[in-house]
């Protein structure tokens, strides 16, 4: 179809979807029409997804992950280790993810919804509602 070359099977796959829209060499589960570049993230989709495979179970619970770092990562939910700080206001998260959410409430950019009893700056109307549940649920 073209000149180009490639290191590998996947980058020249990738090339033809993307660049040639070439969706033939997609891998499709038969059961969710769901479609992968590799045989191999067909495999743990079907795995994961439609057999709930969960090999990796928390010794303090008993809940049940289909990788170790899933397990890896609901294991903050028992240490209550609190690693990352916003640097503007000191709260801290377990995970980085929610720092980084957090992070978007200080940036005015994001802040545009504000408490009508306080006044207090909320990302969206969701936060919103959790903040007023929080702090002015008796009014």
């Amino acid at each position: 179809m073209c000149p180009a070359t490639f290191t590998s099977n996947y980058q020249r796959t990738k090339h033809l979807r993307i660049i040639h829209n070439d969706n033939s060499l997609l891998y499709r589960c038969e059961t969710c029409g769901r479609e992968f570049d590799l045989k191999y993230h067909l495999t743990l989709h079907i795995r994961n997804v439609h057999l709930q495979e969960r090999n990796h179970e928390c010794g303090i619970c008993r809940s049940r992950f289909f990788t170790k770092e899933t397990l890896n990562r609901h294991m903050v939910t028992h240490s209550g280790e609190k690693n990352f700080k916003c640097e503007l206001c000191g709260k801290s998260y377990a995970r980085k993810k929610n720092l980084n959410e957090h992070s978007k409430t200080h940036d005015a950019e994001f802040t545009d919804v504000a408490c009508s009893v306080c006044g207090q700056q909320c990302t969206d109307h969701a936060s919103l509602a959790a903040h007023i549940a929080a702090f002015h649920r008796n009014l």
